[in-house]
């Protein structure tokens, strides 16, 4: 993705270095991306291992809570943000501490509402879900790094969202969020007969970690052009909520080679 590849650029030219809770970072401050949610923007310039990421929205949207929930869906990565009981401590979707559990019908109260909202009243400005609760912070090993999604349906009964996160790690986060950002309109313009639009992500720190810096290099080097992979949902696809990763096809995927970045937790 040429957008992706220009904000690489971006942070590497200008941003500024900074410490901060897990490392050095090289930084810059409210940056934004856009991509057509018709096709998936899965990065062809190096390998990603997507089905770790639509493993992760699986567990979200099905609510799971313990790590063995998201490796069942092929995700693999949560491990550090659990507590001794494997029990996941995000405030993100159904990701909730045991202490949190009012919170499962708050955030299902949400997606109900915006289902019903979009196909009531589909032209409303009032179509946001927030996942931002200062109260519970304290509680919590991740707050969510993307809390924000307003979806806004144009003349042409395309359902377009703008995704707003407040810390983004570009070389790791940000190539699996546009993924997440992609099913979120997939699945709901399918389960409520809309087109997929476009997606605008807002960034707030938006950074390089100082360990990522050669491996974000070496991808800018990166100049061969390869097919564009397709995704579709299949007919074993429900609704957002039941989404699994056996739901989505994805094929004419040849990237290439991956480049390996630490996750920094």
């Amino acid at each position: 993705m040429r957008g992706y590849k220009d904000l690489v650029k971006q942070v590497l030219a200008c941003g500024e270095v900074k410490e901060g809770r897990n490392g050095i970072t090289t930084s810059l401050i409210g940056t934004q991306l856009k991509f057509d949610a018709a096709n998936i923007p899965l990065l062809n310039s190096r390998r990603l291992f997507y089905y770790g990421v639509v493993g992760e929205f699986s567990a979200f949207m099905n609510n799971c809570d313990k790590v063995q929930e998201f490796k069942e869906r092929g995700c693999n990565y949560w491990d550090a943000w659990a507590d001794t009981k494997e029990i996941l401590c995000l405030d993100y979707i159904g990701q909730l501490h045991e202490k949190q559990v009012n919170l499962q019908d708050a955030w299902y109260s949400q997606l109900e509402a915006l289902k019903i909202g979009l196909v009531n009243d589909k032209f409303s400005r009032r179509h946001i879900i927030n996942l931002w609760r200062p109260e519970n912070l304290h509680l919590l090993s991740l707050p969510c790094c993307h809390y924000s999604y307003q979806f806004i349906v144009s003349a042409d009964n395309k359902l377009n969202m703008i995704w707003t996160q407040r810390s983004a790690d570009v070389m790791l986060g940000i190539p699996s969020d546009m993924i997440l950002a992609y099913l979120w309109v997939q699945c709901l313009s399918t389960e409520l007969g809309f087109k997929p639009g476009e997606v605008t992500m807002n960034f707030g720190d938006t950074h390089i970690y100082e360990e990522h810096i050669a491996g974000a290099k070496q991808y800018l080097e990166v100049l061969e052009p390869r097919l564009i992979p397709i995704a579709t949902l299949n007919d074993k696809f429900t609704c957002i909520e039941s989404f699994y990763p056996d739901q989505l096809d994805i094929i004419q995927y040849d990237p290439h080679p991956s480049i390996k970045f630490e996750l920094k937790v």
